[in-house]
């Protein structure tokens, strides 16, 4: 059964919006973003608002994100997962870039930019069946086929 989980939005005392997340405890993600985030010390103040279960919750960030367009986000903030050029976000390899190549394998890092979807819920789906899998191409390196990706966001948006 799914659990409970909170969203929050972090914001300044102009009430400047700088963050919307999920977790299930923001508390203990609001120490992690002490640690990791470089806009950590601009939090004022935070709202949490409870969900029934991640996948509503996940809806509602999506949503938020769009709609309130805040500071620091990145997954959910484009309206189309960003294209796969040599702007946005985007890394190819520096390779395609002077070749004016699209690359047809994704890592990780580009394949949440290019999904708009988290690593975590990337790796939650795959355990799932949810996700197409990807190829290992070292012990320690998994990349995914731009086409299959296409393919899955394509039934996802259908689905949906």
């Amino acid at each position: 059964m799914d659990k409970p989980t909170a969203l929050y939005r972090h914001f300044t005392k102009h009430n400047t919006l700088l963050y919307v997340g999920i977790s299930l405890s923001a508390v203990h993600r609001l120490s992690q973003h002490a640690k990791q985030s470089h806009w950590y010390r601009m939090i004022d103040y935070i709202r949490i608002v409870h969900y029934p279960s991640r996948e509503s919750a996940l809806k509602a960030e999506y949503k938020a994100i769009k709609k309130e367009k805040p500071k620091f986000n990145i997954v959910h903030k484009y309206r189309e997962p960003p294209p796969i050029t040599n702007q946005l976000n985007f890394k190819a390899p520096r390779a395609a870039i002077f070749k004016g190549i699209t690359p047809r394998l994704l890592r990780m890092k580009s394949l949440v930019l290019y999904c708009n979807i988290s690593k975590s819920h990337i790796w939650n789906l795959i355990s799932k069946d949810k996700f197409p899998k990807g190829h290992k191409i070292s012990p320690n390196i998994t990349a995914w086929d731009i086409n299959v990706i296409d393919e899955w966001l394509n039934s996802h948006e259908t689905n949906n």
